[in-house]
């Protein structure tokens, strides 16, 4: 991963060999030109290899010498709180075995489209530090016309900005409140930041017959009896809950991009055809498989006097792969044609039971 070094990592040795040199402003040292290495002052600012995550300390104070900071730009990072989605990238500031990082402050720059894709408003971000066990919430200072976050540093650590939507709610006893995020979410899902403390949801659709329009969660009831499943956009819910607490919520897409799609599929219709012993009819039932692994299946329909199928046949369970072979079953019963999975063409394939030998009539001319 890409890091980035600072701190006060020592001296510098003079062109030619000799003695070492202090930079400007008493703050660290650096090896000078004629010698290789890098300039850098004792007091510098620590920032991430993007420029996005700064670490900040006051003008007067000096890195001890001796001692190596880095940023790191993270590829994972642990489990975040429920109901918090990540925005941009996580860093981890590392410190050198022994050294005690300054006191400062950590600032991270974003993108405001990474916050609209999150479900969420720019005022909603908050920076977390995460010390190794848990995460921790920091006093956020924002400054959305530069799109820029900040909070007083930890230390060594990972911090990441997050963003969520907060909703009080008062206990304990009844609130009502509208599901904010342009999403449906699985109810358990949504209110995973809240989890325990609350006991009984209602929601209201007058769609329904009379009688069965108020749908139910309840976590103490045998689940059987549940009719309240999810949280849908603008629709009001009344939440029981045993103490005050705040709801976070936030977006599940994926950040920047659709939810995931499958390659495209590969599709095989055909008519089913009449052989000894088997009758195609409307409503059977046509199995495509790839190597014994079930990759789809169709019904089949009358048209134009004939028995006809269609069947997608896409990648379940790793089975639809090119090249693969695919063979086809009617009501369990093994088709003798097969062909090749590909999903650039479409396939014409019909089907049947046995081969069909056609013999020649045989007749005694007068």
């Amino acid at each position: 991963m890409p890091f980035s070094v600072g701190g006060n990592p020592g001296y510098s040795r003079l062109p030619g060999g000799g003695g070492y040199s202090r930079l400007p402003g008493g703050g660290g040292y650096s090896r000078l030109p004629g010698g290789g290495g890098f300039q850098r002052s004792g007091n510098a600012p620590l920032m991430s290899p993007d420029g996005a995550m700064i670490f900040f300390t006051k003008a007067e104070t000096v890195f001890p010498t001796g001692t190596v900071f880095t940023i790191q730009a993270m590829a994972g990072v642990p489990a975040l709180p429920a109901g918090r989605q990540l925005i941009g990238q996580a860093y981890q500031i590392i410190a050198s075995p022994g050294a005690t990082m300054p006191s400062g402050s950590v600032s991270v720059q974003y993108l405001a489209n990474d916050v609209t894709i999150a479900g969420a408003d720019e005022n909603d971000l908050r920076l977390y530090y995460f010390d190794g066990a848990n995460w921790q919430e920091l006093s956020t200072i924002l400054d959305t016309y530069y799109n820029m976050a900040a909070a007083p540093s930890r230390g060594p650590g990972i911090y990441v900005l997050l963003a969520s939507i907060r909703v009080p709610l008062y206990g304990p006893g009844w609130n009502l409140f509208s599901f904010p995020l342009r999403e449906t979410q699985a109810l358990t899902t949504a209110l995973e930041s809240i989890s325990g403390s609350y006991t009984t949801l209602y929601g209201f659709d007058p769609t329904l017959p009379a009688g069965q329009q108020w749908l139910v969660y309840d976590v103490s009831q045998a689940p059987v009896f549940n009719t309240l499943f999810d949280l849908e956009f603008g629709k009001g819910y009344w939440i029981n809950v045993s103490e005050g607490i705040t709801l976070y919520l936030a977006s599940r897409l994926e950040m920047g991009m659709s939810p995931a799609i499958p390659e495209p599929p590969a599709l095989f219709y055909g008519e089913l055809l009449p052989t000894f012993g088997f009758t195609p009819q409307a409503g059977m039932v046509v199995q495509a498989y790839a190597d014994g692994l079930a990759c789809g299946q169709g019904v089949t329909k009358e048209y134009q006097g004939k028995i006809v199928y269609s069947v997608i046949a896409w990648n379940n369970n790793g089975c639809a792969v090119s090249g693969r072979t695919m063979t086809f079953t009617v009501n369990g019963q093994m088709m003798i044609q097969s062909s090749i999975w590909d999903n650039t063409v479409s396939h014409r394939l019909d089907l049947s039971q046995n081969w069909q030998l056609f013999l020649p009539i045989v007749a005694k001319l007068p």
